[in-house]
């Protein structure tokens, strides 16, 4: 007997016998989870992730994990759990392994708002953002994505509140973007519970269920001010500096970040942090995001719903502004928005989903498929690239030392930044800072690191010896033959830059 059709399964009789039963959620999960596998066991960390793993393993307790990660501008719950990993392993390939975990756990939560129609979970999950840029790439992002996911599907009952607080929370303790979302989120729930009756349940005292709900304010309020006081700067953090001559205009409403974020069509075929809208010039891609962000002002029809999504988005377009990041890890914030009040408007009212009715609202289905769709050829694409080229070849440069019995050398990196990612995979504690005169185990982004960088003399470079072994100097560009000469050193072996943001690395002894 054939079962009717889903109204709910974007209005195709196919989707609806694909998604009956819940083998359909099961087959795009194993599918994203075995590609999501192969792509990430290829992965080669950058700088930004190594410094997380080398923060974590340095680390001697969870105070000495909040003390160094002063400077780093986050919530320390992603360094939190690499710490207890360090315990074990100073490998740092067993970082993949809980980013891993927490992107299929955020394909599952997708996949199961059964409400929202099922070509748009299928293109939400293999988007960019869910298959590569936070999934592939191992950082604070994709725990703080699963927590707001979590919040808004597995808790859809959570009458007492304290279930969606506690992800939530968890989810402020991530990242600043998360903490933005999740306060923005926050008050969306109070509004859709505050008319629902706690449900008696036998053995439970309305006392009790009282007691719930009053906790659940206090421990997401306690989340957010402790994420809040480990963010904030101390004094000598180091200032960002401006980058490019943006216009007024243009630096604080970024109409090109919204490009970015829905549209991320790579320029060049190195193309992570690579727009194609930048390389047509400088205001193309203000003018599409522009041509987006009216439609999508629009897109909710549900009040809470709008109210999310704007204020959340302006909220993140802000911050971007202020702090003058717009690299492609920071802007995928704004899809994530748009990701959470799809499932946030389908999963409250069903009966007004956007895609039920194409005769009232045909363009809201063409623009979301046209996103979807650029979403999931970018993500392919970037997976796909990934597999052939080292995203960076900081691995290839740590394997190159220990072959050649150099890794128990002392190692000089200019510029320090340049050393992390090969440090991670080394089973050494430092390296010799240049411009702090004495070992390091991580970047400190202070006012020490943003002072203008020179070439390392050779006294420099013999305060870095160790019982007599002269030092290993590690660069990321090629020293003029003048400067080797003066330091009596000789380039040993040349790598080539990646697909991330390392660039190449050159050895010299």
């Amino acid at each position: 007997m054939r079962r009717p059709a889903d109204p709910h399964a974007g209005g195709l009789p196919v989707f609806a016998d694909f998604w009956a039963g819940g083998r359909g959620l099961a087959a795009v999960a194993t599918v994203y989870a075995v590609l999501l596998a192969i792509v990430s066991w290829k992965h080669t960390f950058w700088r930004d992730e190594a410094q997380a793993w080398l923060i974590a393993r340095s680390s001697t307790s969870l105070a000495s994990v909040v003390h160094n990660v002063r400077y780093e501008g986050h919530p320390p719950l992603w360094h939190f759990l690499l710490y207890l990993i360090s315990r074990f392993t100073w490998n740092p390939e067993w970082m993949k392994v809980p980013n891993y975990l927490f992107s299929v756990g955020a394909a599952v939560l997708i996949l199961s708002a059964t409400k929202v129609p099922a070509w748009v979970r299928i293109g939400f999950v293999f988007s960019y953002f869910m298959l590569f840029e936070y999934a592939v790439v191992d950082r604070n992002y994709m725990i703080g994505v699963m927590f707001l996911l979590a919040a808004l599907t597995l808790c859809k009952e959570d009458t007492s509140g304290l279930k969606t607080s506690v992800a939530l929370s968890l989810a402020a303790l991530t990242s600043l973007p998360a903490l933005v979302i999740a306060v923005c989120l926050y008050p969306v729930h109070l509004v859709s519970r505050a008319d629902v009756p706690a449900p008696h349940r036998p053995g439970r005292s309305p006392l009790a269920s009282g007691i719930r709900r009053a906790v659940a304010p206090a421990i997401f309020s306690g989340s957010v001010l402790a994420a809040l006081a480990v963010i904030r700067p101390p004094r000598d953090a180091a200032t960002l500096p401006t980058k490019g001559q943006w216009i007024l205009l243009q630096h604080l409403l970024r109409f090109s970040d919204i490009t970015q974020a829905y549209l991320p069509i790579p320029g060049k075929l190195a193309f992570w942090n690579s727009s194609l809208f930048f390389d047509m010039g400088r205001w193309l891609s203000p003018a599409i995001g522009l041509a987006l962000a009216v439609p999508l002002c629009f897109w909710f029809r549900r009040r809470a719903t709008r109210y999310f999504f704007l204020v959340a988005s302006g909220l993140l377009v802000a911050e971007m502004a202020v702090a003058n990041v717009f690299q492609m890890r920071h802007v995928g914030w704004l899809f994530v928005v748009f990701l959470l009040a799809t499932i946030l408007e389908h999963e409250a009212d069903p009966s007004r989903a956007i895609t039920d009715s194409p005769h009232a609202w045909p363009w809201r289905s063409v623009l979301l498929g046209v996103i979807l769709a650029v979403q999931v050829a970018t993500g392919l694409f970037a997976s796909a690239l990934s597999l052939r080229f080292p995203f960076s070849t900081s691995k290839e440069v740590a394997t190159f030392l220990r072959e050649h019995h150099l890794d128990h050398s002392p190692f000089v990196f200019f510029p320090d930044v340049i050393g992390g990612a090969v440090l991670a995979y080394m089973q050494r504690r430092n390296a010799y800072s240049v411009e702090r005169g004495g070992l390091v185990s991580f970047m400190v982004w202070d006012k020490v690191e943003a002072r203008p960088r020179h070439l390392p003399s050779k006294a420099e470079i013999a305060a870095a010896a160790e019982n007599g072994r002269a030092p290993v100097l590690i660069t990321s560009d090629p020293l003029p033959e003048t400067e080797t000469s003066a330091l009596g050193v000789r380039c040993i072996a040349s790598f080539g830059g990646g697909l991330g943001g390392d660039g190449q690395y050159y050895v010299y002894r």
